[in-house]
């Protein structure tokens, strides 16, 4: 089963997107994002499978 993920995709898209074409730093995006910085690997792993996926 699943784990049920509280961000929508569209959120991990644009998140990747601002990480990859630094936009913004990983720092950052969890700031503005209202995320714990105990997420920042998160944003890395996200950016690792966007970089497959596009």
């Amino acid at each position: 089963m699943p784990r049920y993920s509280p961000y929508r995709a569209e959120q991990k898209i644009q998140t990747c997107e601002d990480y990859l074409c630094g936009v913004r730093s990983v720092s950052q995006i969890c700031i503005d994002s209202g995320m714990s910085s105990k997420n920042e690997m998160t944003i890395y792993k996200w950016g690792d499978k966007y970089k497959i996926w596009a």
